[in-house]
């Protein structure tokens, strides 16, 4: 029989523990949001402990973090360590390659063996190396199953990761910046309507998102509002984020109107337009369907922030300081000028 992969990531981001279960066969499920870095599992093992929230790196500084492995099962189970980085594609969470620049995470072991109903721990070091400039650092810990050889037989293959997420002490920047927004398809179905963010953290610091979408009908009627959920954005790595109206939208053409705000404090706020026709058919008048290139979105994009203006404003501002600045200089020129030629003329008379 062919083998197959079954993959149990657990993750927190954002202060939200997640459990998702994704099978080769195309089925997920998401369980239901619990505490912070809650323990959880498939069949086989369980890990638990982990941090508490984010961790404080002080340059040159070991912090440690422990987790417990534990046998659940009736059976030995022999599991591999493995160090990662963590990144984002789409609204998946990735541990793979390595950790962030100047990270260092080592683990007290890379393989366990485990008796049935046992357990043991792991510790990590984690210590962002001497001169780290403040700002966030990322990694991640898998736990995964090494199933015994097996053949003619299915093979099961579990794995539980966790982020480690970091942040140096400091000031740090926590810019951002909406790259874009836009319906996936031209036209979409009444109980279909979904607008795509993609936001790119530009600053050295992770940071959540919220804000809202306001569905706008030709006429200015607002028929409905889509919340921005909380999702965690690291620096330099950009996520796309679906934004879907859960109600039924009225057949025509439907304008969201992005307000979003991000930061620290989500002090930084922006806004961004698209456009998407609505059709009971999911069929356009020219018989385009939700699988066509999009036609007739628009970025309509304005970012304020309470630390300053859109870089465009302060480019317009520079450029007319620099002309005023000229001017002054030529009407000073002149003026000198005129004085020396009126000297001149009572020398000579």
């Amino acid at each position: 029989m062919p083998t197959r992969r079954h993959l149990l990531h657990s993750h927190r981001l954002g202060g939200v523990s997640l459990v998702a279960v994704a099978l080769a066969a195309g089925a997920m499920g998401v369980g239901a949001p619990g505490p912070a870095w809650a323990a959880s599992g498939g069949a086989g093992f369980t890990v638990a402990g982990g941090p508490t929230g984010d961790l404080t790196l002080p340059p040159g500084q070991v912090v440690p973090v422990d987790f417990t492995v534990i046998n659940s099962s009736s059976q030995p189970e022999q599991l591999n360590i493995a160090i990662t980085g963590l990144h984002f594609n789409g609204q998946t969470p990735e541990f793979t390659g390595s950790p962030s620049p100047g990270l260092t995470v080592t683990a007290s072991t890379t393989t366990l063996t485990l008796a049935a109903q046992a357990s043991q721990g792991v510790n990590l070091s984690v210590e962002a190396v001497p001169g780290s400039k403040p700002g966030g650092l990322y990694a991640g810990v898998v736990f995964k199953e090494i199933p015994p050889a097996s053949h003619g037989s299915t093979t099961v293959e579990e794995a539980q990761a966790r982020p480690l997420i970091g942040h140096v002490p400091g000031p740090t920047t926590d810019t951002g910046q909406i790259q874009a927004f836009a319906s996936p398809a031209a036209v979409a179905k009444p109980d279909g309507v979904v607008f795509n963010l993609t936001f790119l953290d530009t600053g050295d610091i992770d940071y959540r998102l919220g804000g809202t979408v306001d569905l706008v009908t030709v006429t200015g009627s607002q028929v409905g509002t889509v919340a921005v959920p909380p999702d965690t954005v690291l620096p330099g790595n950009p996520r796309v984020i679906p934004l879907a109206f859960t109600g039924t939208a009225p057949s025509g053409q439907l304008t969201g109107q992005l307000h979003l705000a991000w930061g620290t404090s989500e002090e930084h706020t922006g806004t961004a337009m698209a456009t998407v026709l609505v059709s009971s058919t999911g069929v356009g008048p020219g018989g385009s369907g939700a699988g066509s290139t999009p036609s007739g979105n628009h970025q309509n994009v304005t970012v304020f922030t309470r630390h300053g203006s859109h870089p465009v404003s302060w480019l317009f501002k520079g450029l007319a300081l620099l002309l005023l600045l000229i001017i002054i200089a030529l009407l000073i020129r002149r003026y000198l000028q005129r004085r020396k030629n009126e000297k001149r003329l009572r020398a000579q008379a």
